[in-house]
């Protein structure tokens, strides 16, 4: 299993959050900075064909993002952090529970990103105030 660390002292805004995630996972000059466009990127994490991001995880693999200083991110930027793990759900649901179309794209069976924080914990969105 792949794990990236990203360190939320990092993000302090949106411009911030979209430049460490182009910085860190490789995404294309065209990315869009936007949360449609990470969604996009981070679905494509096991599909070099696709160019989305220079990190690669095998097909069916996944990869943890663990979120250092995330107490402080959630604090500091409520909207940005419930964005993150809304997106990342997304994600995770795109690529493992979404119906798939015999014409769609074909997303492997395995969720990813998952995200932890800096303990481990990966079940944050239920347990935010603990973090």
């Amino acid at each position: 299993m792949a794990v990236v660390r990203l360190d939320c002292d990092r993000i302090t805004d949106w411009e911030s959050f979209h430049s460490m995630f182009a910085e860190v996972f490789g995404f294309p000059n065209y990315y869009g900075r936007n949360m449609n466009a990470w969604i996009d990127c981070m679905s494509s994490l096991d599909d070099p064909e696709a160019s989305m991001t220079s990190l690669r995880v095998e097909p069916g693999g996944v990869l943890t993002l663990q979120l250092d200083a995330v107490s402080d991110f959630a604090s500091r930027c409520p909207d940005l952090y419930s964005a993150l793990i809304e997106c990342a759900a997304f994600v995770n649901w795109r690529r493992s529970d979404a119906p798939r179309s015999p014409n769609g794209p074909s997303w492997s069976s395995a969720p990813a990103p998952r995200l932890i924080d800096s303990n481990g914990d990966s079940n944050m969105k239920d347990r935010r105030h603990l973090i």
